[in-house]
């Protein structure tokens, strides 16, 4: 029998023996109907003060699905500031940055035309230091973070091999790292850690150690996905 199992934008054709198959497990959960009212109930409910003069938004790259048109449209709305005042950069961490055509595809191009659109540099004098961290990573940043009065971070929710799950913290703490905490916090040391795990969060060293690094910068509040 032949199984269509979804992969990114189409599926993978899997065959196998009807004897061989024990059976298939799906999930059951209904999709959100309406991502934009999900994210205006959850406004409502933590009374977010957006009334900053200058507020950063920081978005995943294209690797990850964070249903940023949706989100961003309801989100900017919300924002009660002139459009010049808030700047929308993408986490990139150490991947490319995005062209044209990716930036349009991932937030649209009503934001891309109305926002100044910023893309993080993890390399040189791009970052700034701020000492190292209790496991002796080196705590460094996107130095365009100190430029804020306030942050709002979008990230998504996934198992991750180290962070236990990605989402949170990470958005920012490894999204607009530089190379040299990027380099640190994915080696050997922290693989070998035996509190580092994928779907761990409580005595993740790893986890622990981006709140380290985001405690140097402006508050920060965070919309979250689940896919």
């Amino acid at each position: 029998m032949t199984i269509n199992i979804p992969y990114g934008v189409s599926a993978l054709k899997l065959f196998l023996p009807e004897n061989r198959l024990l059976g298939i497990l799906q999930n059951k959960r209904e999709p959100a109907k309406s991502i934009s009212k999900l994210v205006l109930k959850a406004l409502r409910e933590k009374g977010v003060p957006f009334r900053k003069k200058k507020v950063l938004i920081v978005v995943p790259d294209a690797t990850r699905s964070g249903h940023l048109k949706e989100i961003l449209h309801v989100l900017l709305e919300k924002i009660s500031i002139p459009s010049r005042s808030v700047d929308i950069i993408i986490a990139t961490g150490l991947h490319k940055k995005h062209t044209p055509d990716q930036l349009q595809r991932l937030l649209g191009f009503p934001i891309l035309k109305r926002y100044r659109i910023l893309q993080h540099d993890p390399y040189g004098k791009s970052c700034v230091y701020f000492g190292k961290t209790k496991y002796d990573v080196p705590a460094t940043l996107d130095k365009r973070v100190l430029d804020y009065d306030f942050i709002i971070s979008i990230g998504v929710i996934a198992p991750h091999l180290y962070a236990g799950y990605s989402g949170g913290a990470k958005t920012i703490a490894i999204g607009l790292a530089g190379e040299a905490t990027i380099n640190a916090t994915h080696g050997i040391k922290f693989l070998d850690d035996t509190a580092t795990k994928i779907g761990s969060l409580e005595g993740n060293h790893f986890q622990e150690m981006l709140w380290h690094i985001i405690e140097n910068i402006s508050p920060v509040f965070s919309i979250n996905t689940v896919n």
